[in-house]
């Protein structure tokens, strides 16, 4: 058996030999494609450039042609011209320098012509006099020949027998029978050797009477000199031909440099003997890519100038192959013979790496074993890149490998939180609904009692249990990223002392709980009952932890310009290392059926997420447990005091005078928020829909719009986009059991809208009220 380095030897001599053949045959043969392909297509957006130019200049003539003819049925132009309306019209002649000549007469072939400076060159050769216009069939003459406003009299030239009768013109009979206006085929002008294309513009009266004719003259002289310029070679061979195959651009040769020749050129049949590449492409009747001549290879090109109006031009270009593609060739031939030596180098460098191989390759196969075996494999030491990326490549492989169970348990939490949320956020609209109905009904009848009353101090535990329940139903949503925590400056540390007053009865006595708070904590941006509900969850974890008791500490402190810090310790028996990394997926528990939901923990997780902070936990088994949560400073803003549930105010009247207008579709708590309104002395009408409620508005005014989110016909954000299109910046409150999240960025901007989540006090709604100025403070 060869050894290892000469196997790798030979194997890559034959190889490099071949494939350095291949490459250098591929290489030339490609890169000669390639440079074909893009000569094609730079000479295909050079024949475009110029078929767009040529249709725009002629659309430009069609649009003087239009603007003289608008100009004329408006009677700002009249037949004959005036000298007051010459002024304007050689205005307008003057912005196309492509126009040569302008005949604007009547239909006895009375009128005005203007001509410039090329076509003056022309008839100078002849009396001027000889180009009047006469009345056809009369005596009357026109004595003036205007150019560009410079009368020209004529009765110093010799008199002349041939004069231009107008009538007589091939544009004027084809302007008698066109409703419309169209361009006549190119023809000879009149006395002169140039050649040109009209445009004519028939000018009719009521009922398609013919009134006159508006010529507009392009010389093709003009257009050829215009093309030749943006040839892209000398030897570029370009025409211009019509639907019969007369030329009406000539090719640029030395021999058409002659302005007589090429003015002979014009309205011929192309030579096919003289240009035999254009008379193949046109007799193709398609682009033909590449031709092939005694003389060379051609790049040919044709394209249709004019698809929608008459006549239909074909424009035919073509280009030698070694001047379109000689600088180049000779570039891929000096990056071929470089390319050839640095194959040569490959293979003596080959001879060297074939000495280096075996190492590296015996530890990469060892690599692939231990991948095999479920293992990390360590990474190949060797200066080969190859074999040390293969190397870190199976050491990925072997990372993966563990990171793909850990990604298959996010999933998993995902896909639960997912449910969860769905169910959270199918029920809550509904939930927080009756929620808000038993709230405002509670509040009423506690309105009618004594406020120390046995009576109405029942009722006020009764409005307290009411909040738990609606804030464990906003604590399922911002668990299930379906709601934004209602944040709000607090005292973390008096939030804490009173949960703990409240641990008591909850921890069956066995548990000792300790508070080490610090004095200088600053406020915290939170909601106080979710938070609570955060820390009872994990007290609940820490008693379940803790079976024959033990000490549980609550402990804050602050971080420089950071978070507020709370680690609630137990001396428990800990977490395992198996379950620790699950203790926050939803549905996740130890505990026997019946004693645990698995939700605790996550819904912590949750609602300290929402809430902008984060939870984490570290423990061991048999040294306890520790849950640390970070929360947000509030910065120097003072925590909002909690305001007594019986101190309402509504018996002063807060809301006297006011009129609301109150949109809901639940019946229950239509009416008990229009109850309420009324005590507190404002003029109240109810909507039970977004549609009806926006027939109200518009039939009277209100200084007040209470809206829920979800109605039927018309949603509360649709009715809120309907009244603030008519300019109104009235006050309006969008109230909603789901998230209301999505609608803060399209309302930032409205100083008048406020958003109240259900469910929510009569005291809230006084609150969010009294923020637009409106009513009495209850003080």
């Amino acid at each position: 058996m060869l050894p290892l380095r000469r196997l790798l030897l030979r194997d890559l001599l034959v190889l490099v030999g071949a494939a350095a053949a291949l490459i250098t045959f591929s290489l030339w043969w490609g890169q000669r494609s390639s440079l074909r392909e893009q000569a094609e297509a730079r000479t295909s957006l050079l024949v475009d450039h110029l078929r767009s130019d040529l249709n725009a200049s002629m659309a430009q003539i069609e649009g003087l042609g239009v603007t003289l003819q608008s100009l004329w049925s408006e009677g700002t132009l009249s037949l004959p011209v005036t000298e007051s309306e010459e002024p304007q019209l050689h205005a307008l002649v003057r912005q196309h320098p492509l126009v040569a000549a302008v005949f604007f007469v009547d239909e006895r072939g009375e009128g005005i012509f203007l001509s410039r400076a090329s076509l003056e060159a022309a008839l100078d050769a002849r009396p001027l006099n000889s180009f009047q216009l006469r009345q056809e069939g009369g005596t009357s003459w026109m004595t003036t020949l205007r150019r560009f406003g410079r009368p020209l009299p004529t009765q110093d030239r010799p008199p002349r027998e041939e004069y231009l009768d107008a009538t007589t013109r091939p544009w004027f009979a084809a302007a008698r029978q066109s409703p419309l206006p169209l361009w006549v085929e190119p023809y000879p002008f009149y006395g002169t050797s140039l050649t040109g294309i009209t445009y004519v513009v028939p000018l009719r009266g009521p009922g398609g009477i013919f009134k006159g004719v508006i010529c507009l003259d392009l010389m093709l002289e003009d257009l050829t000199g215009r093309f030749w310029k943006a040839l892209p070679t000398q030897g570029s061979l370009m025409a211009l031909v019509d639907g019969r195959g007369r030329v009406i651009l000539p090719p640029r040769t030395p021999i058409l440099q002659d302005p007589l020749r090429r003015a002979q050129s014009f309205l011929q049949p192309l030579d096919a003997t003289r240009y035999p590449s254009l008379a193949k492409l046109l007799a193709q009747g398609q682009d033909t890519p590449w031709m092939d001549f005694g003389s060379g290879s051609r790049l040919g090109i044709r394209r249709q100038l004019r698809e929608a109006a008459a006549p239909a031009w074909t424009l035919l270009l073509t280009i030698p192959e070694k001047e379109l593609l000689g600088g180049a060739q000779r570039r891929l031939l000096w990056a071929l013979g470089a390319c050839v030596l640095i194959l040569l180098f490959v293979v003596w460098h080959s001879h060297r790496l074939a000495r280096r191989f075996g190492n590296p390759l015996r530890d990469l196969s060892r690599a692939a074993q231990r991948l095999g075996q479920g293992q990390v494999p360590t990474i190949p030491d060797t200066p080969i890149s190859e074999i040390r990326t293969l190397g870190e490549a199976l050491h990925h492989a072997g990372e993966a490998q563990q990171d793909r169970a850990r990604l298959q348990q996010q999933l998993q939490h995902s896909q639960r939180l997912e449910t969860l949320g769905t169910l959270a956020g199918g029920i809550a609209h509904d939930v927080n609904n009756q929620l808000g109905a038993i709230m405002g009904q509670l509040f009423l009848a506690r309105e009618v009692l004594p406020a120390q009353s046995p009576g109405a101090q029942r009722l006020i535990r009764a409005e307290e249990a009411v909040e738990r329940c609606a804030q464990t139903t906003k604590a399922l949503l911002a668990f299930s990223h379906n709601a934004q925590a209602d944040l709000r400056p607090l005292d973390f540390n008096r939030l804490i002392q009173r949960t703990a007053g409240l641990l008591d009865r909850i921890l069956g006595g066995l548990v000792r709980v300790e508070l080490d708070l610090d004095p200088d904590l600053p406020n915290i941006l939170g909601e106080p009952l979710q938070l609570e509900q955060v820390l009872m969850n994990i007290a609940v974890n820490a008693r379940d932890a803790m079976p024959e008791g033990g000490l549980l500490t609550f402990r804050t402190r602050p971080t420089e310009g950071g978070p507020v810090i709370l680690s609630i310790t137990d001396t428990g028996k800990g977490i395992p290392p198996d379950v620790l990394p699950h203790i926050f997926e939803p549905f996740f528990t130890t505990k026997p059926v019946g004693k645990g939901t698995g939700l605790g923990l996550a819904m912590a997780f949750g609602i300290l997420r929402a809430h902008g902070g984060n939870l984490d936990v570290d423990s061991s088994p048999g040294q306890g447990t520790t849950f640390t949560l970070r929360l947000p400073a509030a910065g120097g803003t003072h925590p909002e005091v909690d305001e007594p549930l019986g101190s309402t105010g509504m018996e002063r009247g807060p809301l006297a005078g006011l009129r609301i207008l109150v949109a809901e579709d639940e019946v229950d708590l239509r009416e008990t928020l229009a109850d309420a309104l009324t005590i507190a002395r404002a003029q109240v009408e109810t909507a039970p829909d977004g549609d009806l409620a926006w027939q109200l508005f518009q039939a009277t005014s209100y200084d007040l719009i209470l809206s829920d989110q979800r109605m039927p016909h018309c949603p509360g954000m649709e009715l809120l986009r309907r009244v603030r299109s008519t300019g109104s910046g009235i006050p309006f409150i969008l109230a909603s059991g789901q998230d209301l999240e999505p609608f803060r960025p399209e309302l930032e901007g409205d100083p008048a809208t406020r958003l109240l989540p259900k469910p929510f006090s009569v005291a809230r709604l006084m609150e969010l009220v009294q923020e637009f100025g409106l009513g009495r403070p209850n003080a």
